[in-house]
């Protein structure tokens, strides 16, 4: 540095270009910058994402116009090893734990479809053009791959498509093709077996997948319309690499006498909600024997229908009546299942294995206690223990947690009034109480004392009433304005804190909009506003002041407190401490974005004793791949850049390179993605890479079974979380929501929610060599790791539950460049 100083102060022409590491420049490169400065040359700090990402972005630079150069960087890039390692899932068989039964049934595809060219298959709105003009047939074609594709008979399809065609009609195999969801192949088979399906029995169809029946289930008037409800059921295909399965679902149709009237979002929701709270596990296994019954017609193990009915086509869907069960088995199950001989061995088709509940390590309240406490329920781990970090109060944390609280005056002191509920206790009153328990008081939960501001203290801060502007946008600009000049306040003071916003109704219609493709959310505005300024924030709506769950909703703001003063309540018990945990989301709404306006989040990154826990933005700087279902996919650059900023985020955390990276995210992964992150972390002190694909499934529900004399009949209970059902060499279904133990009564079944029956995530692997086991029980834990909830689990990981959220507020972020947050901030 000293010879840096001694050339820059001779006055010269060379500018000098710092690259660090964030926004903060250290005082010796400051004082560089100004020595330069003084002496007539130009100086700039340029804040970076770190030397490795540096050097790729420039390069790519450089390299841009010339693709040999580019070529060369690529390769430079990739490691030596091409080749993608995935081991496929096996399932340790145990005792026969329990068996569960599903809505699957086994389904054999016609063989072949009609194909011919077309200009209809190439020309604008193909899939337009081809629906309206096979309307008055029996025909169900698509437009695939430059050719079209159909199912009817070839004296219909002759007469319907005369004058289009460029070639002559041949058959061609439909086997090998891929039938992922809502792809050509795919659409054109469901179509046909929908319509088959439907039209011998009387029923009506979408000519997509719903089929329903004629009679009104229910009747509604909202606004003097009249709505009928009709029972359904949806229909949908998967396959497993070997076998095509056709699954039932329970659904509905809403119609109106006006054929034309459009039914509204808010209409459909408030007919479900109470349509589906009624299938309960064996109501919903009775509404599944029914359409059974109805669809599959005889006495014959296999149903065969053709498509057109009886026209000879070969166009045929055999489908076996029985549906599929799975074998459940558990290592320490001690008197396995005894199955009566009369049971068809043949259903049981799939099998799986049923993992404990994830329990949580706390501190012990008594010193000297050897053993450390643990508890899978958090509330009863907190009060009859300590918060994992309650060894750091006093030393590395204050004895008390500050609130400051904005908010307007007219409801200052019922503000005031309901914060100061914290610090008391307050009874359950036996409201859901599988699980919710009483709340004893924050200092009783925490060990920590909670200092709650009084009206017109130094920690109250009166936040006026918005100015009712011309427009909306300027009326939330203004409301905005206000809540950040009280912040600003706030910030005046140096006492840590955590920062309560009151936002009473009258409020809400100012608090979003999306206007003319310009869209305003004042919780992610003041989010982001002040996490650069590392303030905590709590939002409350005047309905939460207001709700009678007085006991539920302080142990649920309690633990906001509690964490966005950077604490631990409580750690995964078992959880790997040499493997990184991290999730991919992104801040962009369609293919159409800007790249420059997209922001990638490396979501939470967790080991076993709860460190690192940091969320890191950067702006995606190639272009996107966007799949057919307009997903957004990493490109190898990208992928790459991404991988090391796991391994810096574990490195800071724990001086150590992580022997294992497990990356969750919710769509597939690309050839770029793989390689990318493979390369950026396998050749590079990583020795194992996991990449772990998670979705919610909407299609497939399978319901808990009791044995009676030697059956399983449908239980009243719906599938216990912690099931996991293998379906392919690379994918299985794990329920991380389902029934767990009562905290009153380990021999009574708490269902959170306790609406319809639960869908299992699908778990999906693309790379590694980690089994179902081991990646299970991960996504298990990671599910009781949202700080934001009290709620005994999440549906989903951390790792991804929020990431996309938590993106979706970072693209508001000034400084992203070598910044990594606290993902407490955005909570």
């Amino acid at each position: 540095m000293a010879a840096l100083k001694e050339s820059y102060a001779k006055r010269g022409s060379g500018r000098l270009y710092w690259c660090g590491y964030g926004h903060d420049i250290p005082p010796s490169v400051r004082e560089l910058l100004q020595v330069a400065r003084a002496n007539g040359r130009d100086a700039y700090y340029i804040p970076t994402d770190g030397f490795d990402k540096l050097m790729i972005s420039l390069s790519k630079i450089v390299c841009r116009d010339d693709q040999s150069l580019l070529n060369k960087y690529a390769e430079y890039l990739k490691g030596e090893q091409e080749t993608i390692i995935k081991s496929p899932f096996k399932i340790d068989v145990g005792n026969l734990h329990s068996i569960i039964k599903g809505n699957l049934f086994p389904i054999k595809l016609p063989q072949e479809a009609f194909q011919f060219e077309s200009d209809l298959a190439t020309g604008l709105q193909p899939w337009k053009s081809i629906k309206e003009l096979v309307k008055p047939y029996n025909i169900v074609a698509v437009p695939f791959k430059g050719y079209v594709w159909a199912l009817g008979t070839l004296t219909d399809i002759n007469q319907c498509f005369a004058g289009q065609f460029k070639s002559s009609i041949v058959r061609v195999p439909i086997k090998g093709l891929n039938l992922w969801k809502d792809t050509a192949i795919y659409n054109l088979l469901l179509t046909a077996l929908t319509k088959a399906l439907a039209s011998p029995n009387g029923l009506r169809s979408n000519g997509k997948d719903l089929i329903w029946k004629s009679a009104t289930t229910s009747n509604r008037i909202i606004q003097n319309v009249l709505y009928s409800t009709h029972e359904a059921v949806r229909l949908s295909l998967s396959h497993d690499g070997k076998r095509h399965y056709l699954s039932l679902e329970p659904d509905f149709r809403i119609e109106t006498a006006d054929s034309d009237q459009r039914i509204s979002k808010e209409i459909r929701q408030d007919v479900g909600r109470t349509y589906f709270d009624k299938l309960r596990n064996n109501f919903f296994d009775e509404y599944i024997k029914g359409w059974r019954k109805l669809l599959f017609t005889g006495k014959e193990d296999k149903f065969v229908v053709e498509y057109p009915l009886a026209s000879a086509s070969g166009f045929s869907f055999e489908i076996y009546r029985l549906p599929l069960f799975a074998k459940i088995f558990k290592p320490s199950s001690n008197a396995p299942l005894q199955l009566s001989a009369d049971f068809p061995k043949q259903v049981l088709h799939f099998k799986g294995l049923q993992f404990a509940e994830p329990e949580l390590e706390f501190s012990s309240k008594y010193p000297g206690m050897n053993v450390t406490p643990v508890d899978f329920h958090p509330m009863r781990g907190l009060t009859r223990n300590s918060p994992y970090d309650s060894g750091l109060t006093g030393v590395l944390f204050d004895n008390k947690i500050n609130l400051a609280a904005i908010c307007p005056s007219a409801e200052a002191q019922e503000f005031s009034n309901f914060l100061k509920l914290e610090v008391v206790k307050i009874g359950s009153n036996k409201v859901n109480e599988d699980y919710l328990i009483d709340y004893p008081g924050f200092f009783d939960a925490y060990g920590v004392s909670l200092n709650v501001p009084d009206v017109n203290s130094e920690n109250w801060f009166t936040c006026p009433e918005p100015l009712t502007k011309q427009t909306l946008q300027e009326t939330a600009f203004d409301l905005r304005d206000k809540v950040i000049n009280r912040i600003d306040q706030s910030l005046k003071n140096e006492i840590k804190k955590v920062l309560v916003i009151y936002i009473p109704d009258r409020w809400l219609t100012y608090t979003s909009f999306h206007i003319e493709n310009e869209h305003f959310d004042l919780h992610d505005y003041v989010k982001a506003y002040c996490a650069e300024h590392g303030v905590a924030t709590q939002f409350i709506n005047e309905d939460t002041i207001k709700s009678q769950l007085k006991c539920q909703i302080n142990w649920w703001l309690s633990l906001s407190y509690y964490v966005k003063t950077l604490r631990t309540p409580w750690i995964l018990q078992h959880l790997d401490k040499n493997t990184a945990f991290a999730g991919i989301g992104y801040s962009v709404r369609s293919s159409k974005e800007e790249n420059g306006s997209i922001v990638l989040g490396c979501s939470h990154i967790y080991n076993s004793q709860g460190q690192g826990l940091k969320y890191k933005l950067s702006k995606v700087e190639d272009q996107l791949y966007w799949d057919k279902q307009e997903r957004p996919h990493l490109s190898y650059n990208d992928a790459f850049r991404f991988g090391l900023s796991i391994k810096e985020l574990f490195f800071t955390a724990m001086n150590e390179l992580p022997k294992r990276v497990v990356v969750h995210k919710r769509t597939y992964y690309t050839d770029d993605e793989i390689n990318g992150l493979k390369d950026s972390l396998l050749h590079n002190g990583v020795q194992e890479l996991d990449l772990i694909e998670i979705n919610f499934v909407d299609d497939i529900r399978f319901v808990a079974t009791k044995m009676k004399d030697g059956m399983p009949v449908a239980d009243n209970f719906a599938v216990p979380r912690g099931t996991c059902m293998q379906f392919d060499d690379y994918s299985a279904y794990l329920w991380t929501h389902g029934i767990v133990a009562s905290v009153r009564n380990p021999n009574y079944k708490f269902y959170l929610g306790g609406k319809y029956i639960p869908g299992p995530l699908k778990i999906t692997k693309h790379h590694g060599k980690s089994n179902i086991g081991v990646i299970a029980n991960e996504i298990l834990g990671l599910t009781k790791m949202n700080w934001n909830s009290f709620d005994l689990y999440s549906q989903l990981p951390a790792t991804v539950n929020s990431s996309n959220e938590i993106a979706r507020i970072g693209r508001l972020l000034s400084k992203r460049e070598g910044i990594t947050y606290d993902y407490r901030y955005f909570i």
